[in-house]
């Protein structure tokens, strides 16, 4: 059982056995279908519905209601267009990664195996999908890709090449490779202007200002932002639009390949599905090969080609995602699935 459904059989459980009251916020209708008898729907401020759950969800009166129970993902995963004519973009073979803490002189140091013998290829236009709970590797996965973390043994190989056997074209394809995080506002300086912070990368690779700059008004433009950002601050921003600037930041190195960081975990389900969509609308346009690391199998199932799913370090399923998830054959893709909040009749008090 997942983390997040534990947590809900707990809540239900403390409900029940001493009859509390629970005041339950959430953006996740799914969440609030399993574990909620009445609902309460706000927005900027005020209660635009409100009622029994089951009402509420089956038969919403209100627009913003509506809005947000169909930006839910279904998880529904379509066929894989075949792409074996397109090149390979990342090939990534036995990678192991261990982490080492508490070493000293009186005690050893304990040893976590994030990622052991993992393996998986992408080529160009596909997106990969790194499912799992908190803690079961995915995310060390994405840092070792993109060079933020050393790992132990294995390759990397990227446009067939072995990043850690060539240190110049390590550096060479930093800019190739780019990464978007969970939390935009921490990978964000503060102090910078939002412009400055998209054009920064291609100024460091050698791109002249006048063109760097374009480039993020461009940029700025395509995530729906406008031009007018590049003067503004971080802080300015909502958690939506700040993940659109992380975007533009990644896109403005011109990459090849993306690594996304569960990066809409920390957004309402609005604003999740605009950022989703904008993600399918890059790669689409940029043919970009991209891994998609979330714990979300809803997410998942929308965006991705191929689902790799991961449990305390190793895959312990991969392939297309319609089969994936369609029919899971380990029995922890199974509960993983089973645990997927759904618009179902909440349990009875």
């Amino acid at each position: 059982m997942t983390t997040q459904a534990q947590i809900l059989k707990l809540v239900r459980e403390l409900q029940q056995r001493r009859g509390t009251a629970v005041l339950f916020i959430t953006h996740d209708f799914g969440v609030v279908s399993e574990i909620a008898d009445h609902v309460v729907v706000m927005q900027t401020g005020k209660v635009v519905e409100s009622g029994p759950a089951r009402e509420v969800l089956d038969a919403p009166q209100h627009a913003y209601t509506r809005k947000l129970i169909d930006a839910i993902p279904t998880g529904t995963a379509e066929r894989v267009t075949p792409t074996d004519g397109a090149p390979f973009v990342l090939q990534v073979q036995e990678l192991c990664k261990t982490y080492v803490s508490g070493n000293g002189l009186f005690k050893k140091g304990r040893s976590v195996q994030a990622a052991k013998d993992i393996s998986f290829d992408l080529r160009r236009g596909e997106t990969l999908g790194l499912v799992g709970e908190s803690g079961s590797g995915k995310s060390s996965v994405g840092r070792c890709l993109v060079g933020l973390a050393p790992f132990d043994t294995g390759r990397i190989l990227f446009k067939g090449r072995n990043l850690a056997q060539h240190g110049n074209f390590r550096k060479e394809a930093a800019g190739r490779i780019q990464m978007v995080f969970q939390d935009p506002y921490a990978s964000l300086n503060p102090r910078h202007r939002i412009g400055a912070a998209i054009a920064g990368g291609p100024i460091a690779q050698g791109v002249s200002k006048t063109e760097a700059m374009a480039r993020t008004t461009e940029l700025l433009k395509l995530v729906g932002l406008g031009a007018d950002a590049a003067m503004r601050y971080p802080h300015e921003f909502s958690g939506g639009q700040r993940q659109r600037i992380g975007i533009a930041r990644a896109l403005a190195m011109q990459p090849e390949l993306l690594v996304a960081d569960e990066p809409v975990s920390a957004l309402d389900v609005s604003v999740q599905a605009q950022v989703l969509d904008l993600f399918a609308q890059v790669r689409k346009q940029f043919k970009l090969a991209m891994v998609f690391i979330t714990h979300d199998l809803r997410v998942a199932g929308q965006m991705c080609d191929h689902i790799a799913v991961m449990q305390r370090g190793v895959v312990v399923e991969y392939g297309e995602t319609h089969k994936v998830l369609g029919d899971p054959q380990h029995p922890y893709t199974q509960k993983l699935i089973d645990a997927v909040p759904r618009l179902a009749a909440p349990v009875a008090a």
